[in-house]
């Protein structure tokens, strides 16, 4: 009677019937044992590694590869000379770069005249000062701080009575005067707009949730609770919703826009737990005003349609199928993010490394265009004529090179994470190619990955959202932040400044409030020198 088979982990490790049989079980699991190290290769660098998409280690790039004995319409020249370009400049880096570890900077100076000056004065010690004269000083600046203060703003108001002589002389003049109270952020509450603002700055620049916001308040002498904290901010996001409204209105009324969405648990009372949810950004290019969108925590295709279904302009967005209404529509002009095509072609360096190394050396030239653009401070037509200039040139190339996989397959000498990345790229081909039509269009994604790079800090934080109506106050909050780091705007003197004059501003003069329109009306009091 013939023994049953052995399996682990489900892999038949004996008995074979023959020796084929153990031979392709052998294939098998060698094929599977090759796909794991590759993922732990992959989770290891995501985790412990670098995150810059440098080509690494290029000394291996003169190995033969599958462009050897290419059809001619490579241009295998090209490919070589951009290789040769980037393993070149990388060596140059190395270089400089233990020069500039090996030098220790020297101190810079205190030299911000913004900070106050405060001199302490030191004479030597055991010597009559009578029987000397000063010759000079020698100054030493060192950086101090004292801790926050908290204290109570009393605003007394003095009432005031017409003296009698007056009252008779005109009987009809009023008695009694009393100055109004000054515009108050929130009505009938005991937080100052300099409180609101500090909460709401902690928690969405500095990414300090509400619980140790009030254990840091406490030790500055102040008891809050969480409820009244978090009703303090419903009510700053509630006055200061219109400008939201009005920063949507601005960025889709612009003629380029970036999309892009990331996570964001909320809370499910009825369900007792944080599911995951999404949160939408979307930016105008250029400098860049920002909003955050947020709608049930929902990443469908009907929620972007939505939020940018009536717009009209360039789109520019990552792989995400949910945006593929914008290339059916004739409105609007749909560009891919070389950014994530990149990175695709960086996780294959330890799987394929010369092919990888070779469209990463492509790709890098076209960025090589983009900063020759930025440091001459083109305009956009001018911008224009660079791309197409050097730009074009390179992408035809690209072309080409992913052309010549169209009849490769997965194990064909190559990986199916390498495939994935040139059916990635093949795809999209025609919205990675468009940002040249426009000196405007911006030849990847990430200006607005890095906008939502604070939402991504504070999630670590705060964790979550406790509600659908928080969810969406957090969206609103982000947007002002980021509009504000945008603009080169103190988001904390805007705010201040905002909630106390947003009251009497009518709907017609908002655009005054506005990041890139704001200035700070409040004026410091004159010091009168004591006499």
């Amino acid at each position: 009677m013939a023994s049953s088979a052995i399996e682990i982990m489900g892999f038949k490790v004996g008995p074979f019937e023959s020796l084929e049989e153990a031979n392709a079980e052998y294939d098998r699991l060698k094929e599977s044992f090759v796909n794991l190290f590759r993922k732990n290769v992959w989770l290891t660098r995501k985790v412990f590694g670098k995150q810059s998409e440098k080509i690494l280690n290029l000394e291996t790039i003169d190995e033969p590869t599958l462009f050897d004995g290419l059809e001619p319409e490579i241009d295998r020249e090209s490919i070589d000379a951009a290789v040769e370009e980037a393993r070149a400049e990388e060596e140059s880096g190395k270089e400089s770069g233990a020069k500039v570890k090996a030098k220790r900077p020297t101190r810079v100076p205190v030299t911000n005249p913004d900070l106050r000056v405060e001199v302490v004065d030191i004479y030597p010690e055991g010597i009559d000062l009578s029987e000397y004269d000063e010759v000079g000083v020698v100054d030493t600046d060192t950086l101090a701080i004292r801790p926050a203060e908290i204290y109570i703003k009393r605003i007394r108001r003095h009432r005031m009575v017409l003296k009698s002589g007056k009252q008779m002389e005109d009987p009809d003049r009023k008695v009694f005067e009393i100055a109004p109270l000054p515009q108050a952020a929130l009505h009938k509450s005991m937080a100052s707009e300099s409180l609101l603002a500090d909460i709401f700055i902690k928690k969405f620049l500095y990414h300090i949730p509400f619980n140790r916001q009030i254990r840091i308040y406490s030790e500055l002498g102040l008891e809050l609770s969480e409820t009244t904290m978090c009703d303090w901010f419903a009510a700053v996001c509630t006055k200061i919703r219109p400008l939201y409204e009005a920063i949507r209105s601005h960025v889709l009324s612009q003629r380029g826009i970036h999309i892009d969405e990331s996570t964001l648990p909320v809370v499910d009372s009825e369900k007792h737990c944080a599911p995951k949810g999404y949160i939408w950004a979307v930016r105008e290019m250029g400098r860049g005003a920002v909003f955050f969108h947020y709608e049930h925590g929902s990443r469908a295709g009907a929620v972007a349609k939505g939020l940018i279904g009536s717009y009209e302009g360039a789109v520019m967005s990552d792989g995400y199928e949910g945006y593929g209404f914008c290339e059916l529509d004739p409105f609007k002009v749909a560009l891919s993010c070389w950014a994530h095509t990149r990175r695709n072609f960086y996780e294959c360096l330890e799987s394929d490394p010369e092919k990888a190394k070779e469209i990463l050396a492509l790709i890098r030239k076209l960025y090589l265009v983009e900063r020759e653009a930025k440091d001459k401070g083109l305009d956009h037509e001018q911008t224009k004529a660079l791309r197409m200039e050097k730009s074009v040139p390179v992408l035809d190339l690209i072309s080409s090179w992913l052309d010549s996989f169209t009849t490769k397959k997965a194990g064909d000498g190559v990986s199916k994470a390498f495939m994935d990345a040139v059916s990635y790229a093949s795809t999209r081909m025609a919205k990675l190619r468009r940002y040249v039509e426009d000196g405007l269009y911006p030849i990847d994604n990430t200006a607005i990955e890095r906008d939502i790079r604070g939402l991504a800090v504070g999630r670590k934080n705060y964790l979550f959202c406790g509600s659908e109506k928080a969810a969406e106050r957090t969206a609103m909050a982000y947007s002002f932040i980021e509009t504000c780091k945008a603009y080169g705007v103190d988001s904390r003197k805007w705010l201040e400044d905002v909630l106390v004059r947003i009251g009497n501003t009518k709907d017609e003069d908002l655009q005054t409030l506005l990041p890139w329109n704001w200035v700070d009306s409040r004026v410091s009091p004159t010091l009168v020198p004591a006499t």
